[in-house]
């Protein structure tokens, strides 16, 4: 009990001291902010000696480490804890079914050919001009600003109760506009 009381005392001792030195050395670099040189100095000896210490505990350390607790190999046991073995398998001889083979479907090539065709080809999404930022007025809903294109980013926040919604537009790499929406309606709109 005396030597886990003395452990823990030392402990707490070179944790508070590693605290001190540490909080004085961020205390010489808040104050003396001018002088760079010293701090950096301190701050080199502080690290200095925190590794010097961890390097003395790692020599220390270096005793052959026992397992805690060593077990034997797995053995199979009869006793099942009172618990009963699970019944054996139902059948002929208590041999189990046969798998059911699994069902190919195919389709006939004429309709596999319709749906090569039938794949839909979507326009390309429309892309917000400068002459139709210009035409966004203050109210325009967020459904009609996306119809018009879909912006290059987007910043959603609420702000005091509001939502506040700001769609930047690019065309061809280059800044076209921004538009600022709150509660899902246009309240400002600036063209580049």
């Amino acid at each position: 009990m005396r030597l886990s009381a003395c452990v823990v005392l030392l402990a707490g001792v070179s944790f508070a001291q590693s605290l001190t030195e540490f909080g004085a050395a961020a205390a010489v670099g808040s104050v003396g902010g001018a002088s760079g040189k010293k701090v950096s100095d301190g701050l080199t000896a502080v690290f200095e000696k925190v590794g010097q210490q961890t390097a003395k505990a790692a020599k220390q350390d270096k005793a052959p480490v026992e397992p805690a607790l060593e077990l034997a190999p797995g053995v199979v046991r009869e006793e099942t804890g009172g618990v009963p073995f699970p019944p054996p398998p139902q059948g002929r001889g208590g041999l189990r079914p046969p798998p059911l083979p699994l069902a190919k479907a195919s389709l006939p090539a004429e309709i596999a050919e319709s749906f090569a065709v039938a794949a839909p080809v979507l326009p390309p999404p429309p892309e917000m001009s400068r002459e139709g930022l210009r035409t966004v007025s203050a109210g325009t809903t967020r459904a009609d600003i996306l119809r018009m294109g879909v912006p290059a980013s987007r910043i959603t926040m609420f702000e005091n109760g509001h939502l506040s919604e700001t769609y930047s537009y690019r065309q061809q790499g280059q800044k076209v506009g921004t538009v600022r929406l709150s509660d899902g309606a246009v309240a400002n709109v600036e063209v580049q």
